[in-house]
């Protein structure tokens, strides 16, 4: 007898569990770790110009893929202005126009789910209306909250020089 009872105990025990990480959404369970390098290039030779669009071109090792994606934030001068979710070795990613002169182009590991960048508490949630390059993130929130600086833990770091346009 004490045997059937253990044996039940161990089922129920085992969907217990199994309910608790589909339910958690695998919070619980381990995340991969991050890319090993991620390089940033320009897509056009020459310097960006004022004005105009800048494409950028990722390059992640080890490569993240559709199973297990790498969401990606992109920070100029230390404000959030896209997200990315890279499936891939390459991604490119489209800056706004800049304005003439010396940015600094960040990009941090962020959880799909959450948002949070990897290791840190930071969280997008209370905010209204957030500027992300066009993308609306607003809420009900009647409150506006200024925005936290970026996360410290880039996983790479570009300074761009943008050039003024020339006269035709």
């Amino acid at each position: 007898m004490p045997r059937v009872l253990f044996n039940r105990l161990r089922t129920v025990l085992s969907h217990a569990f199994a309910f608790f990480v589909l339910v958690s959404g695998g919070l619980f369970v381990p995340a991969l770790a991050a890319p090993q390098s991620l390089s940033m290039s320009l897509a056009s030779p020459g310097p960006p110009i004022q004005g105009q669009p800048i494409r950028l071109i990722l390059t992640i090792l080890p490569p993240p893929s559709t199973e297990h994606p790498l969401h990606l934030h992109v920070y100029v001068d230390g404000r959030m202005i896209l997200m990315t979710t890279a499936k891939g070795p390459n991604a490119a990613v489209t800056l706004p126009p800049l304005a003439k002169g010396r940015h600094e182009v960040e990009i941090a590991e962020a959880d799909i789910r959450t948002h949070r960048g990897m290791g840190q508490m930071s969280t997008m949630e209370g905010r209204d209306n957030m500027d992300m390059g066009g993308m609306d993130m607003g809420g009900s929130h009647a409150a506006k909250m200024p925005e936290s600086p970026a996360p410290k833990h880039f996983l790479t770091r570009m300074t761009l020089l943008v050039k003024g346009r020339t006269a035709p």
